[in-house]
């Protein structure tokens, strides 16, 4: 009786030990025993993210050009010639220079000659510097210019006047020239479309810094004495005046700066 209880003994503590070591049973998935592999772990779907990430380029990257922002063929400096059509310089031709949209610089030059008010005849040239500030990055700016300018006269007319006793008509030619060194505070746009056309206009005011002024009068078919009798007559010397006052206020005053439209391309 007593070897039967020890045997069994050991029957039981085996049965025991086999299932403790047995791998537990896999639980049933949703679909009754099948394992679900379409939903990845965690650890995998936050990967699967980080990946899409960082293949996809920032909204600034792709706006990008291999890696450099939009500008010029000189990166952050923009170059080109301009056109302006404005008063008192009729037409203007110049080379621009733009740095980060925040400083310009520019050297312009221009010549116009009008012939419309027959018998006068003028003409206009000038050169300058300008600078431009934009404090808003935009294309608003402040600016200013310094530069020489010239005008040039010439009117044929006929002064009926006493030669001689006798009343008599004297084809007389005026030549007047004024030089006026001057500086021009100005405000103004100046926008750059991406592929480089540029547009702007400006207002401001032309102020002489200082001024030069000649007259030279000239007379047809006089002699020296008959000449100097002319000079001394009063509707000579009223004609002169008249010349001279026009001159000093073309050089010397202050008058209104306008570009009607400045009009180039910068690369």
């Amino acid at each position: 009786m007593r070897r039967w209880t020890v045997l069994s003994l050991i029957i039981w503590a085996s049965g025991s030990a086999l299932a403790q070591s047995a791998p537990p049973t896999p639980a049933a998935g949703p679909t009754g025993g099948e394992v679900n592999m379409a939903t990845p772990a965690p650890a995998d779907a936050a990967a699967a993210t980080s990946d899409a990430t960082a293949d996809k380029p920032t909204e600034k990257n792709a706006s990008w050009d291999e890696g450099k922002e939009p500008g010029g063929l000189l990166g952050p400096v923009r170059v080109g010639p301009t056109f302006a059509l404005g008063f008192p310089h009729l037409v203007n031709y110049g080379i621009d220079v733009l740095w980060e949209n925040t400083i310009g610089f520019a050297i312009a030059t221009g010549k116009t000659k009008v012939e419309t008010f027959k018998p006068l005849s003028a003409e206009i040239s000038n050169v300058d510097a300008r600078l431009r500030w934009f404090p808003f990055k935009t294309s608003f700016f402040l600016g200013a210019a310094y530069g020489t300018q010239k005008v040039s006269a010439n009117a044929a007319m006929t002064l009926k006047t006493t030669v001689g006793g006798a009343v008599t008509k004297v084809p007389t030619e005026f030549e007047a020239e004024a030089e006026t060194t001057y500086w021009t505070p100005h405000l103004g746009f100046f926008s750059i479309w991406e592929m480089g056309l540029t547009i702007g206009f400006e207002l401001g005011a032309q102020l002489a810094v200082k001024s030069h002024t000649e007259l030279d009068v000239t007379f047809k078919n006089l002699t020296a004495a008959e000449e100097a009798e002319v000079k001394k007559s009063k509707v000579y010397l009223d004609q002169k005046e008249k010349t001279r006052d026009a001159l000093k206020k073309i050089a010397s005053e202050t008058i209104p700066y306008v570009t009607l439209l400045r009009v180039g391309f910068m690369f």
